[in-house]
């Protein structure tokens, strides 16, 4: 798995890079300039390009940290944030996004400046998916990417159960009140 920073990055590109990572590097410092205001500033920017991170395959991964650390030692204070780049093919792109969007943090599409479905920015909508467009000199935050919000959904799901199990405690009370008012 290689880590490396912003400049060993771009380098490692000039090797390295598919079509669609021509640009890849005012991508990322797109996405950096917006996490590292909208958000903290991390001590630790690590990138992991074309890396496999919990079973799925991502185009690169940003690691945002207070310390220096691998992918598989990430915790809550931690930011993980994916990538996938393509040039025009955005309804496979999203497709990949939405696939990998439950093992990032934050979760990005990088494409050409190109139109999308409404289809596609629904479902990016839906699932919190970030758009950067670039073309040659230039990268622009289209869409930022919503945290992923594992603790409101859980939050969601025991409001929802208690309001279940209360509607049927309060249900039963009546129920038994009004047979009592009817016994007598």
């Amino acid at each position: 798995m290689r880590k490396m920073n912003l400049e060993d990055y771009e380098k490692w590109l000039e090797k390295h890079a598919n079509f669609e990572e021509r640009e890849a590097v005012r991508v990322v410092e797109t996405i950096l300039d917006y996490h590292q205001k909208v958000n903290k500033e991390y001590e630790f920017v690590q990138l992991f390009p074309r890396v496999k991170f919990k079973g799925m395959e991502f185009d690169l991964i940003i690691l945002l940290s207070d310390k220096k650390k691998s992918l598989k030692e990430t915790d809550f204070f931690d930011r993980v944030i994916g990538v996938e780049f393509k040039e025009v093919d955005t309804k496979c792109v999203v497709q990949q996004a939405v696939e990998r969007r439950k093992y990032v943090d934050y979760q990005y599409v990088a494409t050409r400046n190109v139109w999308m479905d409404y289809a596609e920015i629904f479902l990016m909508a839906l699932f919190g998916i970030g758009w950067v467009v670039y073309e040659k000199g230039f990268s622009k935050l289209i869409i930022p990417s919503r945290m992923r919000d594992t603790f409101g959904k859980v939050e969601e799901l025991v409001n929802y159960l208690i309001e279940k199990r209360m509607e049927k405690l309060v249900e039963d009370v009546v129920n038994r009140k009004l047979s009592d008012f009817l016994k007598r």
